[in-house]
């Protein structure tokens, strides 16, 4: 119950921020500072502070000094203190980890509960041209989820499949260490540079053992390790392969975007819980449903599912499951 709670919490937060905006929040924004090479990286959880009784802790954020930026992923205990405490509402009680501040990335307080992406397969660079932070490039527009991606803004308008027929978050469960090998907050890496084809990830599980991933490496920083960032790999979702499967991302930065940090790569983000037999997710209207682990999702045959190519527009390839993630398919699906 208190799961389901927290993220229509979330949910509504993003209608009295659209309220007071005229806007949906990015996925990702901050400020840039071209002396000290630093990008503040706030996910949409920072964005939402407000709206959410934490005012006071987004104004010490807002109040940093530009000379000084604390970015968002920052693992250093001399930055971003301000990420350094535990908000109830971003953490569901059935994860063991959750309501611990996390050890490898200097004690920032984690979150179960990450940003809809759709059914499309992304990345979140490092958005500035090799050597000159002057102004972001490269930055990665969302056709498809309940975000424009990173420094990109939309209304509740774009969502033309409907609020009550679009999910806007759901929850993965939290990585309990560095290079986690668990299906729960780990993310398997794909030996590919510039593309993740869902047939791999998907395969990316053990055969002896379904609670692990199966890998030659693993990403450090695992799912929900900051509640303040927004990266795709960390800190999002994807309605691409069903719940509690595999997620996964690039061994390597490639050549798509080759100012990428370490967190974005390209990534494929599956939602998981600990519930049993599925998760949680928060429609575009603030309503909360339980999702199973056997809903529809196309895992087999389709162009998509084999090669990974991207989704432009039209009814998802990635069945029922992919059809509540976009935003525009024209599917109109509802559980």
């Amino acid at each position: 119950m208190q799961c389901t709670n927290n993220l229509k919490q979330i949910a509504l937060s993003v209608h009295n921020y659209h309220d007071a905006n005229n806007a949906l929040p990015s996925q990702m924004c901050g400020p840039f500072n071209s002396e000290t090479s630093n990008w503040a990286g706030y996910g949409i959880h920072v964005t939402l502070l407000p709206f959410n009784e934490q005012t006071s802790l987004y104004e010490s954020i807002c109040a940093i000094n530009y000379s000084n930026i604390r970015n968002a992923y920052n693992d250093s205990s001399v930055y971003g203190k301000e990420y350094m405490v535990k908000i109830n509402y971003l953490g569901c009680p059935s994860d063991p980890v959750s309501g611990e501040l996390c050890p490898y990335m200097a004690k920032r307080g984690r979150t179960n509960y990450m940003l809809s992406l759709g059914d499309t397969i992304t990345a979140t660079p490092c958005p500035i041209a090799a050597g000159d932070w002057s102004a972001p490039v490269n930055l990665v527009k969302n056709k498809r989820g309940f975000t424009m991606g990173e420094m990109e803004w939309m209304t509740f308008a774009a969502v033309t499949d409907g609020l009550s027929n679009t999910i806007s978050f759901s929850e993965r469960a939290c990585s309990s260490e560095q290079y986690s090998d668990k299906i729960k907050g780990g993310i398997a890496l794909l030996n590919t540079a510039n593309s993740i084809k869902p047939v791999d990830c998907n395969g990316a599980r053990s055969a002896t053992d379904r609670t692990l991933l199966s890998a030659s490496e693993y990403q450090r920083q695992g799912a929900g390790a900051c509640w303040s960032g927004g990266y795709s790999m960390t800190n999002c979702i994807q309605t691409i392969l069903p719940p509690n499967a595999p997620s996964c991302a690039t061994l390597t930065k490639g050549s798509l975007y080759p100012n990428a940090n370490d967190t974005g790569k390209m990534s494929m983000s599956t939602v998981s819980s600990y519930h049993s037999g599925g998760v949680n997710v928060a429609m575009g209207d603030g309503s909360v449903r339980f999702v199973s682990d056997t809903i529809n999702a196309i895992t087999s045959g389709t162009t998509n599912f084999e090669t990974g190519a991207e989704i432009e527009s039209g009814p998802s390839p990635y069945g029922i499951w992919g059809a509540m993630g976009s935003r525009g398919g024209g599917e109109g699906v509802t559980l």
